[in-house]
């Protein structure tokens, strides 16, 4: 049966791609590629003619170490004719755990970087973000995703952090959740309806672009022609670019990189 496979560059040990693999439904068809510079060789590992296969690769306006990874790769993908794979661009891993833990858990930071929340993750304005936050100790600007594990990583409760603490709101269901428990102080107690580990995964997944074509089959069930894989994949690409677009203009940075001149043929 043909599969959607999904590549992330993401290290396969961390607390939100083992939430995934071992907890969304989807999770044996997540690949992690420990670094920007492993996804070709996963890919190619992978890689069959008759799968789709979409890769995530992290690219920030403010950091031009990852246009190097993305055009380095989109020429790989090129020059070895994959036809049935679709790069996909987003901020990090962390930007989108962050989407989905402001809209619909109990989402807190330290007040130092409260106002990270209100102007990255809820609405993007760059402009509105004090310049005291977006600097360095050595006074150069920090690069967009690292501002996003600096915000998920200053997390309250603890559990959602990534780096230290408990990670329990990666590895275990509510009722398992010490932290949870009544018997706890309540000064203590996190108070977060966080539900079940399948659920979160679920979340985190459904925020990542072109989630739907995930179930096996699904997308070759939309049609019998192959241009409405084509019309699917173009459409997620123009909101990316447009995205971008945007993000690029906030940050003052020029964008060089078109997200929609990739060809995608049918493979059907």
């Amino acid at each position: 049966m043909k599969k959607t496979i999904y590549i992330f560059e993401d290290k396969n040990s961390s607390p939100i791609s083992r939430l995934l693999i071992q907890n969304c439904c989807y999770g044996c068809n997540f690949y992690f590629s420990e670094g920007a510079s492993g996804l070709a060789k996963a890919l190619c590992k992978q890689y069959k003619k008759d799968d789709f296969f979409i890769v995530f690769i992290d690219l920030v306006p403010n950091n031009q170490a990852t246009f190097k990874y993305y055009n380095d790769l989109k020429q790989i993908i090129d020059d070895l004719g994959y036809q049935n794979v679709v790069l996909v661009p987003i901020i990090c891993m962390e930007y989108v755990v962050l989407k989905v833990l402001v809209k619909y858990y109990q989402y807190q930071a330290r007040s130092s970087h409260a106002i990270l929340i209100e102007h990255l993750i809820k609405e993007f304005n760059w402009s509105d973000i004090p310049i005291g936050l977006k600097l360095r100790e050595d006074g150069k600007e920090y690069s967009l995703e690292k501002l996003c594990k600096q915000l998920l990583n200053n997390s309250i409760p603890s559990c959602m952090k990534t780096d230290k603490g408990s990670k329990y709101f990666y590895t275990m269901n509510q009722q398992e959740c010490p932290e949870a428990d009544e018997m706890l102080d309540q000064r203590k107690r996190c108070g977060t309806a966080c539900g079940r580990l399948k659920e979160r995964a679920e979340r985190v997944f459904a925020q990542l672009p072109l989630s739907e074509m995930a179930a096996e089959g699904s997308f070759y069930c939309l049609s019998e022609k192959s241009c409405i894989w084509v019309q699917k994949v173009s459409e997620a690409l123009q909101q990316t670019d447009a995205f971008y677009l945007e993000l690029f203009r906030q940050m003052g940075c020029r964008k060089t990189i078109d997200f929609t001149d990739q060809f995608v043929s049918s493979i059907l």
